[in-house]
């Protein structure tokens, strides 16, 4: 019925039913416990079918992946075993991590030639622009907030990890996120569903410095990894153009703190 529909609102003549045009585009992607990450899709051309054995390729992470199922979701995940040019449907297939699932990637069949294959623009990779450091109350804990932290960074690819440590704190994790609203989130869901509540350490952004004689910009994410002082020629910090809309008995409180976060007014109008 949903192929039906479909065949009335595009010319048969303009549809792609073949396999090897086939192109998906990903714009979500979310892990699904025992299931693993069910990758939602839009299929721009061609037909996705699954006969056994069938294998798709990401064009930017050119990794392979072996499809194992897929379908609508109507709103649960109704299998089809094919989607057809124009449909939206989920596939599950290897994928161990919704890292490997960027939105806005390109799928093909690994039998294509990755040259034949026109990707969709727009594609970039998550950036993390905010930084902190998470450290168990009690450092018994700590095998319990790592397995904690890894769970939570299955379900969100957003999210960097790394090992740091710190004197005061002991062992811990420093971890990338989004922004301010990224971290608190991702803290209350460490404590709601994992009963861990973590030290998190004041957030930091990132910046990046030049040294001498070295021609290119080094990234500094944790203060205590930046280079020695006298090696330092200058720093490069993130800043941002932001167009804020007041009601007149507000702009000036907005405007001065604006100066006090060394803020520039560019221009000032009036609606």
């Amino acid at each position: 019925m949903i192929f039906d529909a479909i065949l009335k609102r595009i010319p048969a003549s303009k549809l792609d039913l073949s396999d090897t045009n086939l192109r998906l585009f990903l714009f979500d992607a979310r892990y699904v416990a025992t299931r693993g990450v069910m990758c939602l899709v839009k299929v721009m051309n061609g037909v996705l079918r699954l006969p056994e054995g069938r294998a798709i390729m990401s064009y930017n992470l050119q990794k392979r992946f072996d499809l194992f199922e897929c379908g609508v979701v109507n709103p649960d995940m109704v299998l089809t075993n094919a989607l057809y040019p124009g449909q939206v449907g989920y596939f599950l297939s290897n994928m161990k991590t919704v890292k490997e699932a960027m939105v806005g990637d390109t799928f093909y069949l690994e039998s294509t030639k990755r040259d034949l294959i026109l990707p969709f623009p727009g594609y970039d990779p998550p950036q993390c622009m905010v930084f902190a450091g998470i450290y168990p109350e009690d450092p018994i804990d700590y095998e319990e907030l790592e397995k904690a932290l890894m769970k939570l960074c299955l379900r969100d690819g957003s999210v960097t990890m790394g090992f740091e440590a710190s004197t005061a704190l002991g062992s811990g994790f420093r971890c990338g996120f989004l922004g301010m609203l990224h971290l608190d989130v991702f803290r209350q869901m460490l404590e709601d569903e994992y009963d861990q509540v973590a030290i998190i350490t004041q957030p930091s952004i990132t910046y990046k410095c030049k040294v001498r004689n070295i021609p290119e910009l080094i990234t500094v994410n944790n203060p205590t990894q930046a280079p020695a002082e006298d090696t330092i020629e200058h720093w490069h910090e993130s800043i941002v153009t932001a167009n804020i809309i007041s009601p007149n008995e507000y702009a000036k409180d907005i405007m001065a703190l604006c100066d006090e976060r060394r803020g520039q007014q560019i221009s000032v109008a009036y609606m």
